[in-house]
């Protein structure tokens, strides 16, 4: 059954689940370093893995915007954030899923994170 905030984030009522206005409703599901040098490449790999895993029986779709210290890959719905990719200049990489996402599917999303860290991890 799906749950109450979930059908609210689906119709549109409410305040939208983004991380500059309800950081908390966020979870870490990944993180890890990759090859700082090849960030591009990384870049590209994390964003043709979640639009590769994108639903067609689902309204997403995945942005990517340059940050003050590197990338965000996210896949939204209007203005819902459900999957955010961080991508640091530093190295570093978080994942976190949105809790209005936990009864969406988004295990190819979150595959497709794991395969791009372990092609390109930091030794």
């Amino acid at each position: 059954m799906i749950s109450a905030a979930l059908c609210a984030a689906l119709a549109g009522c409410g305040t939208a689940p983004t991380t500059a206005t309800n950081a908390e409703s966020f979870k870490r599901v990944q993180d890890g370093r990759y090859r700082a040098s090849e960030q591009p490449l990384f870049v590209d790999c994390v964003f043709d893995g979640f639009l590769g895993a994108q639903s067609m029986a689902m309204a997403t779709h995945v942005r990517q915007t340059k940050r003050a210290n590197g990338y965000r890959i996210d896949v939204i719905a209007q203005a819902f954030q459900y999957i955010v990719a961080d991508i640091r200049d530093d190295g570093t990489y978080e994942l976190r899923r949105s809790k209005y996402s936990e009864a969406l599917p988004f295990d190819k999303e979150i595959n497709a994170s794991e395969a791009c860290l372990k092609q390109f991890a930091a030794q």
